[in-house]
């Protein structure tokens, strides 16, 4: 287990603890559409909310996107700037949800996006857009939700402590993509390559 022993437990609160990292600015991920869509889920009955974002400040990323956080939002959006890997861990798993929005594009959709394997390692839930081939692996409601607007995200972010507790408990039992899974495949297909074999 590693360095996943060490995560900080979940504890619930009255207000709702988002994270996201972003150490790259635009690209894959949509920062400025994710505070647009909080926006919206506020206006739609969202519980009070927080979201830290971790991997660059706030002139960081008012640089990279060449725009401000909303007024509506300033009070709740924290920027933690990089931070060790055991740190980012586990400020992911104290949170109630990680979020990563992503438009649908040739980039977003090549390769799997590790985000939600560490994620859900954590026992943290997500909730992200339709992208790579996520739907083979999240399943709305329990390990997370797909996102499209804020209506959406103000629904999911009304739900109650109890649900969140339970969809954190469901994380922490999902071992589709523990790496053990994979050991005797992998273990076969370099024994295959080593002795020149097709694989």
């Amino acid at each position: 287990a590693g360095i996943w022993i060490l995560m900080n437990e979940y504890i619930a609160d009255p207000t709702v603890r988002l994270v996201t990292v972003n150490t790259a600015g635009p690209g894959k991920e949509n920062l400025p559409r994710l505070f647009t869509m909080l926006c919206q889920a506020r206006e739609a009955g969202a519980r009070p909310f927080t979201l830290e974002v971790i991997g660059m400040t706030r002139e960081q990323y008012a640089g990279a996107y060449h725009t401000q956080v909303p007024e509506a939002l300033v009070a709740d959006v924290t920027f933690a700037g990089r931070l060790s890997h055991r740190e980012t861990i586990a400020r992911i798993a104290r949170s109630a949800y990680f979020v990563f929005i992503r438009d649908s594009n040739r980039f977003t959709e090549a390769g799997f996006p590790t985000k939600y394997c560490e994620s859900i390692a954590c026992g943290t839930p997500v909730l992200t857009t339709r992208t790579s081939d996520l739907e083979a692996y999240l399943q709305p409601g329990d390990n997370g939700f797909f996102v499209e607007n804020g209506a959406e995200l103000g629904r999911i972010l009304a739900a109650d402590n109890g649900e969140i507790t339970r969809m954190k408990a469901f994380c922490r039992a999902d071992d589709r993509l523990d790496y053990r899974r994979f050991a005797d495949d992998m273990a076969g297909f370099l024994q295959a390559l080593c002795k020149g074999e097709p694989t």
